[in-house]
């Protein structure tokens, strides 16, 4: 086996572990792990164009994130300002580490419910919610992030 392959294989699955534990930016992993492969390669297996879309469906996965958990929000009937919380709540992962990215989310919408004067019931509802949209990311995270892997493969067998 190529030494090239060997290490972008361990980067991408270190990439994928990261995918689902938020201590590691698992598909910006990924994405390097397959970009380093082109640049090692000399790009034989793929083009600049292929690492674009790469990169375009790595960058999707924190768009996809954000939009779930404000959508987990509305789902449980949440405020437009507790989806808001809900996605200033993710920055605690800068603040208590990657326990932050689990709980945040939660707690930003529950405490934006309470201040704008809900009832406890709805605060934690919202936060549930956030929780529900931040699994269903999650989900859809690992599943862009295995559409990536899927299409380094093709492109290299």
């Amino acid at each position: 086996m190529d030494i090239n392959l060997i290490v972008s294989s361990v980067i991408i699955l270190l990439g994928l572990i990261g995918t689902v534990l938020p201590i590691l930016p698992g598909p910006i992993i990924v994405f390097a792990g397959i970009g380093l492969y082109g640049f090692l390669d000399h790009f034989a297996h793929f083009s600049w164009h292929f690492l674009i879309l790469e990169a375009v469906l790595a960058g999707s996965t924190y768009v996809t994130d954000q939009l779930m958990v404000s959508w987990g929000v509305k789902r449980f009937e949440g405020s437009k300002k507790a989806a808001w919380g809900a996605m200033l709540g993710t920055l605690m992962i800068f603040v208590i580490g990657p326990w932050g990215i689990l709980i945040g989310p939660f707690f930003g919408a529950m405490t934006a419910e309470l201040v704008f004067g809900n009832q406890l019931k709805k605060a934690l509802k919202s936060g549930f919610g956030s929780f529900m949209g931040l699994l269903a990311g999650m989900l859809i995270k690992f599943a862009i992030v295995g559409i990536m892997i899927g299409l380094f493969i093709i492109k290299i067998v």
